[in-house]
């Protein structure tokens, strides 16, 4: 049984550091481009470096009797390096994606992806070098799914 606050950890300096696993809800509501899934569970990751500094934050759902349903990823330094940002995400089957960054006005400032993709994990970098420090949205859709996330670019 998988109790909320379980925690567990392991080092393996090879990989990037330490990796610290915990239980974070398991009632959590996921939409996807393959439907709406209930009861997810959430398993959130932090893995440090031999500093103690966070170089990556994933949150994974898991779907009863399903698996795996959608990853996210953070890697602090966005504020930092506005020349190479990673957005990351998944798709659980062949989609039509559009991924775009929009400025607080609204405007349309990048058109990172607009194709069909199959399923599966993909990372696609945004440059923001002639952008200014600001509020940011980073939309995505796929078919019927859409979900924006806010973003700072502090320079």
């Amino acid at each position: 049984m998988v109790n909320l606050g379980h925690t567990w950890e392991f080092n393996n300096p090879d990989m990037g550091g330490l990796f610290s696993y915990s239980v974070e809800s398991i009632s959590e509501t996921v939409t996807v481009p393959a439907g709406t899934f209930n009861y997810c569970l959430k398993i959130r990751l932090v893995i440090t470096n031999a500093s103690g500094d966070t170089t990556q934050t994933n949150s994974y759902y898991y779907a009863p009797g399903i698996g795996e349903v959608l990853n996210t990823l953070w890697i602090p330094g966005f504020e930092k390096d506005a020349e190479f940002k990673l957005i990351e995400y998944n798709l659980p089957q062949d989609s039509n994606v559009t991924l775009s960054i929009y400025n607080i006005s609204g405007q349309q400032v990048a058109v990172l992806k607009n194709d069909i993709q199959t399923a599966g994990d993909y990372y696609v970098s945004w440059n923001a070098d002639d952008l200014p420090s600001g509020l940011y949205f980073c939309n995505l859709r796929a078919d019927g799914f859409a979900e924006t996330r806010k973003m700072v670019l502090v320079r």
